[in-house]
């Protein structure tokens, strides 16, 4: 029930529904969805700005995924941490993926 509240608001907040997954999922809360989807939405090298998912890997890291349109494919991924209550995106972790466009 805590989990559909969580993405509820982050609905609200961000336009977007991330997922938190794993087994740290617990401890993500509403305020940490919210400035992963802050920094990801700021970010110029963070080319698709939509958090679908989080996934808890550790209490204090998180691997997301996101993505151009909520229900759109996963193109942009990159690895965050908590350091002194704000969370960082790891530089060397952001892989954005792009689509392939087929010509005749």
């Amino acid at each position: 029930m805590r989990r559909l509240i969580v993405i509820a608001v982050a609905v609200a907040f961000t336009g977007c529904a991330a997922e938190v997954i794993g087994p740290y999922a617990k401890l993500v809360t509403h305020e940490d969805l919210r400035q992963i989807q802050a920094i990801a939405s700021a970010r110029i090298d963070i080319y698709h700005k939509c958090v679908a998912y989080v996934h808890a890997t550790r209490p204090d890291c998180v691997y997301v995924e996101a993505t151009q349109a909520l229900g759109g494919p996963l193109n942009t991924t990159f690895t965050a941490c908590k350091r002194d209550g704000k969370w960082i995106v790891i530089e060397r972790s952001i892989k954005n993926y792009n689509g392939v466009i087929l010509t005749e």
